[in-house]
């Protein structure tokens, strides 16, 4: 087979050019990467450096005093190189003449004048302008070319603007530590003026033969240290005078918080000369550790020799056997990764991913374009080149694949002048805030240094304590960058090479950046161990790999590219160690709002280890690819991941289409498309693509045989079903096929569970037409394309369609979407089978208007075009409008699709009195007599054909007055009610036209009779309703009685004794009335008691009312009954609202 390539491709050119970057490029300004150089012509070290107005329009202020004594060149260049070097547009030197770069002392400033070419390209990204110190690069900044001068007034992006043709004088400014010092007050916090000074090491520095650290290059004069955070100026000042040292580089720290790093030099010649002045820096409070400088190489093992071609490329399951070249790709599930290409196309970012290398590179045509950022010398070599193809090649060679096709690249050497491939320490310390402050996500390391040299860790407590103060000094370097703000990358460094003849080397020993992550807690670096394919195919760890990482990945065998646009086979943890940062970058593409790392956390790391597999006791686990994408949902609380695995639909509204069954043209639009739902379509290419792995008997998928929608891999090419699926795009649940049957093992955003391909789809499934449930049943099914643009829908119509099995017992049927000319349904197939298809004009009730039948004959994996009307000859006239006994009605009946002249029936005789249809026309009319509502079937006919139609016709009566007795009323009471017609055709006007109301009720026009008689006696008077031109009178009466008085009288018992009268001790009494023609009484005993007279002065039915006139209250003494006082009590109860029916009285007796 080929490489796995194609979709890679596909993803890459569907990434919008120039949207792809998560963070912005280039500075202006003060650069931030200002560094010291190694060859500069002053000997004080560079602090800071600017670009000043007219360059730039609001520079920031740069710390340090103004060096008059430097020697700058400046020069532009493209940043779009085609080869490992970049072509300069313009260089400059001091010197007197008008391309000389002048110092202007009194100004503090260097400026020269540049005509910048009108052949520039206009816009951004093109060229950058340069600063450089002897070699060293110290500033720089983005270049924005524009047309005109207003054009360039109006960039706001960071950079230089520039017009093209027309001159501009770049101007800057340089500061340096005069003396080796410390700026500013002596009270002032250390940590905090400490400069960001790239260390100003040279080679000659540095010399094997120390007493501890053996066979190490180590310096003999220079040393880092850690000053603490406490420490102020004038503390640190007068310590370096004391003890003659010479500040050639540095790192900030945060005062009272994080401590700053020092790179000091000595004038001492011998180790030993050294290890004395660090012994007195150690008698200091301020300093809480130094250690000396050393060298650190590559971590990679002598490699294959060049081959022209990725021989070898091939892919195979690891099931299967031993993979080639490409074998860790395989094994660490990186192509089932690729499998969410399509979402980090369309929703995703490149990502800026940073090479930090010792030497020059990369350089190959598989490899991106990379950025460059300020560096020092390097050679040119190969281990850039074939550390960045692992990360991210991109086939376009027709060569190898890397990891993330979607990887930003930028990288960076700090090795020395000689070419020694050797990186100083305190180089790497002192430059970790260019590779911090450039907007990386990911930065990989491939270098590091052995400093046990095969002695056990327990046994050496000297070199451990030295490899533990490096790695410290690292922490400190990235914790006052956290502090101060700046968005750590992740840093993937391997895990060394020095594991030899059995005796395992531990990581935490094998570089300061090791020993910064796995001694001192940094959460932000990652060490990787590196795995080797056995001959037979198992994993085990390499024979060389240090132990003691956070993760493996391969790293023996494995094919890279040259730096001379050639390949090779090569070993190391350096090669391990890109797997990793590949898949990070690939992360961080898929989803850019995954967090970055702290130095104390590290969301991504625990993601990786969570998705890990396990390889062997004492190995780290390996990572996995595939499983570490897909639970990147569970860590961001979305389903971006599992939606693009599944979204795999080409846009067409089958799917998957590869000829257009309309007219036969081949459709090669949509390879992978994806219409952002996991829907029908995105089932049917699934099935589609499993149908042509297992190919079974009676397949009959359409298009050609090597049709590109049947390259199921991506690689390009169509080749056996058996070829095809490995590593097919289909595979859903990460075991390299696609299957029914097959299970694997999700990760936690899938609740670990044992999945097949189908069920994992099932997760997300979401059709308007079909449930999850149903997909099971049609793995092996056929396509009806239902052509739907012959049925004509009317008004409130809908069009059913309807699909069963003729000798089965399948029956689909669905509501066709409004608005879609065609609608596809699946349905299972065994080997051939036949379906009637029906489509039918239904009514909003689901009443069947019309229907058609088709019937065809489907094959496993055929899509079959239907296509034919759904009416027949039938009545369209909607609804019959209502009539009026007495005026004219009419109504016209419609039909279409007869095939000649219609004739119109009213079979049963079923239209209303009065009614008739006319048998040509289908005119409805007639004086309707009757008042009714009803059914009536009217009939059509046309040669030969019939259609029936049912409607409900109603006949409302003439107007007319449906009031009759009016109800009774009491003089003084309050009146109302409403008259009513039937049969009005609008609300009706009301009046009086004979006869008269009672004083004080009256009739309103809406026929409201409302108010309070004045009178008594019966009244009668004629009323009239109009509406619509009809009028109706009617004769009505109502009677006023006099007004009566109710009153329930509650009676209290008083109990008399000793001459006073008690209070009530009892409930109420009722009140029993004797007789019904007019007192009523009652009376107690000796001791208490009352007498009620009451009068009935009118009695209603079977109620008793009572006209209360005198009550009179005796008190007994004796026998006699006599009141005490002679005489009778009398209460006279005097109504003061006659109007009022009825009053509750209730007395209280306390005479």
């Amino acid at each position: 087979m080929k490489p796995l390539s194609r979709l890679r491709l596909l993803a890459l050119l569907t990434l919008v050019t120039g949207a792809c970057s998560d963070v912005p490029t280039g500075t202006a300004g003060p650069d931030p990467d200002a560094r010291t150089s190694a060859t500069s012509t002053s000997t004080a070290t560079i602090t800071g450096f600017g670009f000043l107005p007219p360059t730039v329009k609001n520079p920031a202020p740069v710390p340090g005093t103004f060096d008059a004594t430097r020697k700058p060149t400046v020069r532009v260049v493209c940043t779009a190189p085609s080869g490992p070097s970049c072509p300069t547009v313009a260089t400059f030197a001091m010197g007197p003449g008008s391309d000389g770069i002048r110092v202007d002392a009194a100004d503090e400033s260097y400026a020269v004048l540049w005509r910048v070419p009108s052949s520039l390209a206009i816009g951004g990204g093109t060229y950058r302008l340069e600063v450089l110190d002897g070699a060293q690069i110290i500033g720089r900044a983005d270049l924005l070319v524009a047309r005109t001068t207003q054009d360039a007034n109006r960039i706001t992006a960071p950079g230089v603007a520039v017009v093209a043709g027309k001159p501009i004088l770049i101007k800057f400014r340089i500061t340096s530590m005069a003396g080796g010092a410390l700026s500013g007050p002596s009270d002032a916090p250390a940590a905090d003026v400490v400069p960001d000074s790239q260390s100003a090491v040279r080679r000659e520095d540095f010399a094997q033969g120390h007493p501890i650290l053996v066979g190490i290059d180590v310096s003999f004069n220079t040393v880092m240290l850690r000053l603490a955070p406490t420490a102020t100026v004038g503390e640190t000042n007068a310590m370096l005078a004391q003890v003659g040292a010479s500040l050639i580089g540095g790192a900030r720290g945060v005062a009272e918080r994080a401590p700053a790093l020092l790179v000091l030099r000595f004038p001492t010649t011998t180790h030993a000369a050294l290890a004395e002045r660090i012994a007195q820096l150690r008698g200091y409070a301020i300093v809480l550790g130094v250690s000396p400088d050393v060298l650190q190489q590559t971590e990679a093992l002598p490699r294959s020799g060049e081959l022209p071609i990725p021989e070898d490329w091939t892919w195979e399951l690891p099931s299967t056997g031993p993979g080639g070249g490409n074998w860790g790709l395989e094994v660490a599930r990186v192509p089932q990764m690729w499998h969410f290409n399509g979402i980090v196309s369309r929703e995703g970012v490149s990502t800026r991913t940073g090479v930090w290398e010792i030497d020059t590179g990369p350089g190959h045509n598989d490899l991106p374009t990379a950025e460059w950022l300020p560096s020092t010398y390097g050679d040119y070599d190969d281990h850039p080149t074939a550390v960045a193809s692992i990360l991210g090649a991109t086939h376009n060679n027709g060569g190898m694949d890397g990891v993330s096709p979607f990887v930003q690249l930028v990288t960076g050497t700090h090795g020395l002048s000689d070419a020694s491939d050797a990186m100083p320490l305190s180089l790497t310390a002192t430059v970790l805030d260019t590779w911090v402050n450039s907007g990386l996500r990911v930065v990989n390391t491939s270098w590091g240094l052995d400093y046990l040299k095969g002695k056990p860790a327990s046994t050496a407590p000297e070199i451990t304590a030295i490899a533990d103060e490096h790695g410290r000094v690292i922490s400190d370097v990235l914790f006052a960058l956290e502090l101060l703000g700046r968005r750590l990358p992740i840093f993937v460094a391997s895990a060394g090479n020095y594991s030899k003849d059995g005796v395992l080397n531990p990581s935490q020993y094998a570089g300061a950046m090791k020993n910064a992550s796995l001694v001192h807690g940094v959460a932000a670096i990652l060490t990787i161990e590196a795995l080797a394919q056995q001959p037979g195919g198992a994993i085990v760890r390499s024979s060389f790999s240090s132990v003691g990482g956070a993760l493996s990945a391969p790293g023996a065998g494995v094919l890279v590219a040259t730096y001379s646009n050639g390949y090779a086979f090569a070993s190391g943890t350096s090669f391990a160690a890109p797997f990793v940062t590949g898949i990070v970058s690939y992360l961080y593409s898929l989803y850019p709002a995954l967090p970055a790392p702290t130095t104390s956390s590290n969301p991504v790391r625990e993601l990786l280890q969570a998705n890990s597999v396990a390889v062997a006791l004492g190995t780290a686990p390996r990572v996995d690819a595939f499983a570490t994408a897909l639970d990147a949902d569970r860590v961001m609380g979305g389903t971006r991941a599992l939606r693009g695995l599944l979204d795999i639909d080409d846009g067409t509204q089958d799917g998957n289409t590869r000829v257009n069954l309309a007219n036969g043209a081949e459709d090669l639009g949509g390879v992978m498309g994806g219409n952002g739902r996991i829907d029908m379509q995105d089932f049917r290419r699934w099935r589609d693509w499993l149908l042509q792995a297992e190919n079974p008997a009676g397949l009959s998928l359409d298009g050609r045989a090597d049709h590109p929608k049947r390259d199921l891999n991506g690689d390009g090419l169509v080749k056996t079903p058996a070829e095809e699926n490995v590593f097919a795009r289909g595979d859903f649940n990460g075991d390299g096929i696609i299957s029914p049957n097959d299970r694997a093992v999700m990760p936690a955003s899938l609740a670990r569970a044992n999945l097949t391909d189908l069920e994992v789809m099932q997760r997300l499934f979401d059709d308007p037409l079909y449930t999850s449930q149903e997909l099971p049943a049609l793995v092996r099914s056929a396509d009806l394309h239902i052509a739907t643009d012959l049925c004509t829908l009317g008004v409130g119509e809908r069009l059913r369609i309807r699909v069963v099995q003729t000798a089965g017992a399948y029956t689909k049927e669905v509501i066709a979407p409004a608005g879609d000319a065609r609608v596809v349904l699946t349905v299972p197939v065994t080997d051939r089978s036949e379906y009637v298809v029906e489509l039918a004009k239904i009514a909003q009730d689901g009443t069947v208007l019309d229907a058609k039948d088709s019937k065809v004959e489907l094959a496993i994996g055929s899509d079959r075009l239907v296509r034919t009307d759904c009416v027949s000859f039938r009545i369209t006239t909607e609804l019959l409008p209502r009539g009026k006994i007495g005026v004219p009605y009419s109504a016209q009946m419609a039909a279409i699709n007869n095939t000649g002249p219609i004739t119109w029936s009213n079979p049963n005789a079923t239209l209303p009195a009065g009614l008739t249809i006319n048998a040509r026309t289908g005119l409805i009319s007639g004086t309707p007599t009757d008042a009714t509502s009803r059914s009536v079937s009217i009939m059509a006919e046309s040669e030969g054909e019939s259609t029936f139609r049912s409607y409900g016709i109603r006949i409302d009566p003439a107007l007319t007055i449906i009031s009759s007795g009016l109800p009774a009323t009491d003089s003084g009471a309050v009146y109302y009610e409403r008259l009513r017609v039937i049969g009005a055709s609008a609300a009706p006007t009301w009046s009086i036209v004979s006869g008269a109301l009672p004083n004080g009720i009256s009739l309103s026009s809406i026929g409201e009779l409302t108010g309070k008689s004045t009178q008594i006696g019966t009244f009668t008077f004629t009323v009239q309703a109009s509406a619509g031109g009809e009028v109706a009178t009617r004769v009505l009466s109502i009677i006023v009685r006099p007004p009566t008085f109710t009153v329930t009288v509650q009676i209290r018992m008083v109990n008399f004794f000793s001459g006073t009268v008690a209070k009530v001790t009892s409930d109420p009494l009722g009140l029993t009335r004797l007789d019904t023609g007019g007192v009523c009484e009652y009376s107690s005993s000796r001791d208490f008691g009352l007498l009620v007279l009451c009068r009935v002065s009118q009695r209603r039915g079977s109620t008793a009312v009572f006209k209360l006139e005198t009550l009179s209250i005796f008190r007994w003494f004796d026998a006699t009954g006599r009141c005490s006082t002679g005489t009778t009590c009398n209460v006279l109860f005097d109504d003061p609202d006659p109007l009022v029916k009825s009053r509750n009285l209730s007395l209280d007796l306390n005479l």
